[in-house]
């Protein structure tokens, strides 16, 4: 059995799953659906307020597993984009408009 060291996953690998990085990549990823926070909550059948309390600093909240899912339903949005900033198993056309706004 191997060891896994954080050159395997590079080392960002622990910055990337930051409370505040996962809420820049939902703001990014609802700004490429074209979609206002309201319609996108509405569409993946999450509460508005939660929606807010995992994209708004103050709040510092980690977005659950639960609503990560309903993104993925929804969207197609892959949890390894909302939580390690992968976006190699993105829709194209999302792919697209997040490496336009980056």
């Amino acid at each position: 059995m191997g060891i896994v060291t954080d050159c395997e996953f590079g080392p960002d690998a622990r910055v990337m799953r930051s409370i505040p990085d996962i809420a820049d990549r939902l703001i990014a990823t609802q700004k490429a659906l074209g979609i206002t926070p309201a319609e996108l909550s509405r569409q993946a059948d999450i509460p508005a307020n939660q929606w807010t309390q995992f994209t708004d600093p103050k709040y510092k909240r980690r977005i659950t597993l639960a609503a990560a899912y309903k993104l993925k339903d929804t969207f197609g949005i892959t949890l390894e984009w909302i939580f390690d900033g992968d976006r190699t198993r993105l829709p194209h056309e999302i792919a697209v408009k997040l490496r336009k706004a980056a």
